[in-house]
């Protein structure tokens, strides 16, 4: 008697492959199509290639990133030398006092649009003031850095502009640095001066331009398949994780002693050099409302903001001293301007906000810069 077997001929193989393949291929034309109606074509752009451009972002070879140049968006646009704002000549035109605002998203204007900035109003602010002469102002401000990547911008982009005198306004991203693990003066504890984001997730972007789905799976959930979003932002990108702090870490490297060194420096930094450069300086303290704070570098926890409140305090303190001790100019903003009425949230102005610092760093500036053409 024959004993039967059973077999899977060829027409099973392929009705079995087709049962696979035709779910498979019907989810990756859904993924294609959700991705083209959701997505910005920049987004997509960004996720299926490596590149040194981020959006607003790109890469630098002195900084960890800087803005495009020639960024454009709705509310936004960098000029040709990667500064937001209207384009610049090399030096200024003759007879022009040209000033240049340095420091993070505050100084960039992270919630008002171009004309809006307190680089865009200091000009309409101060021009009237110094005529006959002209007047320019540089945002040289860039969300996520600290004054260690302020020192490395005023020497390498913003001196090189011929500035007549330079406004810093730091402090608040200093609390990232100051309350991370394994603190260090030059603040390398905090961010990675070696990581190239230009070529993050380089073989995920290989499989993302053949297959939509597997981009949509990746990026469905924080580290899914190895694909971290933050290594596709410069601002988180550059940063060291491990050293991040949890909030109960944070409230207590909050309270250590030496953690402003590192800001004190970096201030003394940029007063020593500008002054070499014959450039007026003036320090500017930060306004703050810890109540409102809001940042994907650390969480929103109740226990921790009574500390980040205290540490800008100390951050702003830090800044008087150095402005008193190194002949510096003082824009003291955070008494007058840490108010709802003038913050979108902790640190950033709304409209209104950046008038009325605009307002503080014209009535700083102006006499000093009138002596100084007087003198000339």
């Amino acid at each position: 008697m024959e004993r039967k077997t059973n077999r899977i001929g060829a027409g099973e193989i392929a009705f079995l492959f087709a049962a696979l393949a035709i779910p498979i291929a019907l989810a990756e034309l859904g993924a294609r199509v959700w991705v083209v109606w959701k997505w910005p074509a920049e987004k997509v752009h960004q996720l299926t290639h490596t590149t040194p451009t981020r959006g607003r972002f790109t890469g630098h070879p002195q900084l960890p990133y800087a803005l495009t140049p020639g960024y454009t968006s709705p509310r936004r646009s960098h000029n040709g030398h990667g500064f937001r704002g209207p384009e610049l000549g090399e030096s200024p035109p003759s007879g022009a006092i040209r000033i240049a605002l340095l420091g993070a998203s505050t100084v960039y204007g992270a919630r008002v649009d171009d004309e809006n900035t307190s680089a865009r109003n200091l000009e309409r602010t101060l021009a009237p003031r110094l005529a006959p002469h002209t007047l320019e102002v540089v945002n040289a401000g860039v969300p996520g850095w600290t004054t260690a990547e302020t020192v490395l911008n005023l020497e390498a982009r913003v001196l090189p502009l011929s500035p007549d005198a330079v406004v810093i306004l730091d402090g608040r991203n200093e609390v990232f640095p100051q309350v991370f693990r394994g603190y260090r003066d030059d603040y390398r504890h905090f961010r990675d001066p070696g990581f190239d984001f230009s070529g993050s997730h380089a073989g995920h972007k290989r499989v993302f331009r053949l297959s939509h789905l597997a981009l949509l799976l990746a990026t469905a959930g924080e580290g899914r398949f190895g694909f971290r979003m933050e290594h596709e932002n410069p601002i988180y990108a550059t940063i060291r994780w491990k050293n991040q702090p949890r909030p109960a870490e944070a409230v207590e490297n909050s309270t250590l002693p030496g953690r402003t060194g590192g800001l004190r420096r970096n201030l003394e930094r940029i007063v020593e050099i500008a002054h070499s450069r014959d450039v007026l300086v003036a320090l500017a303290t930060m306004p703050f409302r810890a109540e409102a704070f809001a940042s994907g570098v650390l969480p929103r926890d109740p226990d921790l903001l009574p500390a980040l409140d205290a540490l800008v305090a100390r951050n702003n303190a830090v800044v008087r001293e150095v402005a008193a001790q190194r002949g510096a100019l003082l824009v003291d903003a955070a008494p007058e301007l840490s108010t709802p009425a003038l913050l979108a949230d902790d640190c950033h102005f709304n409209d209104e906000g950046e008038r009325a610092f605009a307002a503080l760093v014209a009535a700083a500036l102006e006499a000093p810069l009138r002596a100084r053409e007087q003198a000339r």
